[in-house]
């Protein structure tokens, strides 16, 4: 019984590996979920692109007080806000209230990834108008081109108040 497992197990083996053999096409199915180059440059995927820019105003994956409403920057250093009930309430602002802040801190880094994300992002819309499609008129390009500007350098003037000296990092690097 065990041989007669083993032949059939050989034999749907082999005749996979005949099937798959005889034929290419299993190559060249596009990756999952991954946009192509015509998606993102027609109206709708820059939109998208342009949207996903916005989104990190708000720190999109990373930690809650590295967005651009500096609650934590303004109003808890400069003493008109208090950051919770407690010490261990959120622990990792408390350095920003008592003046002990070191630039080793999670909520620092954080701060300098979120907002150099947003930058990137800003950059990916700069460089995908350069290829738009025929659906994109010239008066979406420099709309598209305004807002992308503007948002990188808000992102920058973060970046300025918070760390002062920071590499300028545009659509062509």
């Amino acid at each position: 019984m065990k041989t007669l497992i083993n032949k059939g197990t050989l034999t749907a083996t082999l005749l996979m590996a005949v099937s798959f053999a005889c034929t290419d096409k299993f190559l060249e199915v596009p990756a999952t979920g991954q946009l192509s180059g015509v998606q993102l440059t027609s109206k709708a995927g820059l939109d998208g692109l342009l949207m996903g820019a916005y989104a990190q105003l708000n720190a999109r994956g990373f930690s809650q007080s590295a967005s651009s409403f500096n609650w934590v920057r303004g109003s808890i250093s400069g003493g008109e806000a208090n950051k919770g009930s407690n010490s261990g309430d959120f622990n990792a602002l408390t350095p920003y209230e008592t003046y002990q802040l070191l630039p080793s801190s999670g909520e620092v880094n954080a701060k300098w990834n979120a907002m150099y994300e947003g930058i990137a992002r800003c950059n990916s819309v700069l460089r995908s108008l350069a290829s738009a499609g025929s659906d994109v008129t010239a008066a979406d390009k420099t709309g598209l081109q305004a807002e992308a500007r503007f948002l990188r350098g808000h992102y920058y003037f973060e970046l300025k108040r918070n760390f002062n000296m920071v590499p300028f990092i545009d659509e062509t690097v």
